[in-house]
C-alpha cells in the first residue's frame, strides 16, 4: 500500500471564481482593502486572503443557489461560544456570489502539520476532542435549521454505494469482494453506529482545521453541518490512521467522554472505522475523473477493510 497518499493534492471539484480587488474594495469599503490573494486549498470552495492597512480577512464565496452557506452561518450561530471558530464578521453578497467574511487565523492547516511533523502531540488531540464533544452535546433540535440529504436509511448506504458502476470499476472485482466481505461481517454493528445522532460537522478532518501560532485549534468549513452520526466525524478525523498512536486514541476517548453527554462505547475506533468507509466509496462512485484522488481513495479502503 502507498504511505505517502494525503488529500493536499485532490483535483478540485469546482473552479474558483474568479473576483477583482476593486470588487471587493467596492463590497468592503470601510475595510481599506489593500491586496486580495486566492488560497488553493481545498476542492469546492473558493477563498480569499484579504488584506488592509491593520487586519487580513477570510472570504469565503458561495455560489449564489448554495443552500448549504445557511448551514455555516446556523453553525456558527448555535456554536461559537463554546468551538473554537474564527470569529463572523460578515454575511452578504457580491455579485453573483453569496460571502461569509472571517477574521483570518494565522497558522497552518492542521493536516499540513501533521503530514510534516509525523505525530500528533496530546495536547492537540484533547484540544480536537474537546471541541468535537461540545459540537456533539448541542441540542439536536436544533438540527432542523440546518440543509439536509436525501438518503436511504443508513443500513442501506453501502449497497446503494457499492450498487455504482463507476465504484465497482474503480475498485476491481478483487477489491470490491473483499470490501463486500468486510461489510458482511460488520453489519452486526450498523445498528449501533445509527443510534449515535447528533449535530455534526460532517467533515471533520484535519485539513478543516488551522492550527494558531499560539497552538489553539480552530475548526473550519461548516457547509456540510447537521444531523447525522456522531461516529462519522471521529472517524473522518481518524481516516489516516498511521499517523495517529494507541496513546493518541487513548487521549482521544478519555477526553472526548469526559465532556460528551452521549458517550464512547469501547469499541468506537472499529464503529467510527466502519462509519468512514462510507466516504471513500460514494467518492469513488462519482462520474468524474480524478485519479489522484480516487488513487489516495482506494488506500484509504485497503487501510479501512485490512483492520478487521
Amino acid at each position: 500500500m502507498d504511505n505517502n497518499y494525503s488529500e493536499h493534492n485532490w483535483e478540485r471539484s469546482q473552479k474558483i471564481i474568479e473576483i477583482s480587488l476593486t470588487e471587493v474594495q467596492i463590497t468592503f469599503p470601510e475595510l481599506k482593502i489593500t491586496s486580495i490573494s486566492s488560497i488553493l486549498n481545498g476542492c469546492r470552495n473558493t477563498n480569499y486572503i484579504i488584506h488592509s492597512t491593520n487586519h487580513k480577512y477570510l472570504l469565503r464565496l458561495f455560489s449564489d443557489k448554495n443552500e448549504l452557506i445557511n448551514n455555516e452561518i446556523n453553525a456558527y450561530k448555535l456554536l461559537h461560544i463554546y468551538v473554537n471558530m474564527p470569529n463572523l464578521i460578515a454575511v452578504g453578497q457580491i455579485l453573483d456570489y453569496k460571502y461569509i467574511l472571517y477574521e483570518f487565523i494565522e497558522g497552518e492547516i492542521f493536516q499540513s502539520y501533521i503530514d510534516f511533523n509525523k505525530f500528533v502531540s496530546e495536547d492537540c488531540i484533547r484540544q480536537v476532542a474537546n471541541n468535537l464533544a461540545l459540537i456533539h452535546n448541542a441540542e439536536i433540535n436544533n438540527c432542523s435549521l440546518f440543509v439536509s440529504f436525501d438518503l436511504p436509511p443508513y443500513n442501506q448506504w453501502y449497497s446503494y454505494f457499492l450498487s455504482s458502476l463507476f465504484l465497482q470499476k474503480r475498485l476491481g472485482k478483487d477489491l470490491l469482494k473483499q470490501v463486500t466481505g468486510y461489510l458482511d461481517a460488520n453489519k452486526i454493528f450498523f445498528d449501533e453506529i445509527e443510534s449515535y445522532q447528533s449535530l455534526i460537522h460532517c467533515d471533520f478532518r484535519p485539513a478543516n482545521m488551522i492550527l494558531s501560532s499560539s497552538q489553539k485549534l480552530y475548526i473550519i468549513d461548516w457547509e456540510y453541518s447537521g444531523k447525522g452520526h456522531s461516529l462519522a466525524d471521529i472517524g473522518q478525523f481518524f481516516r489516516y490512521s498511521r499517523y495517529f498512536t494507541q496513546k493518541n486514541r487513548d487521549q482521544f476517548f478519555e477526553e472526548y467522554n469526559r465532556l460528551a453527554i452521549l458517550k464512547l462505547p469501547d469499541n468506537w475506533y472499529k464503529l467510527c472505522r466502519i462509519r468512514d468507509l462510507v466516504n471513500p466509496l460514494q467518492l469513488l462512485g462519482s462520474e468524474q475523473e480524478k485519479p489522484i484522488m480516487y488513487k489516495d481513495l482506494l488506500n484509504v479502503v485497503k487501510d479501512i477493510i485490512s483492520e478487521n
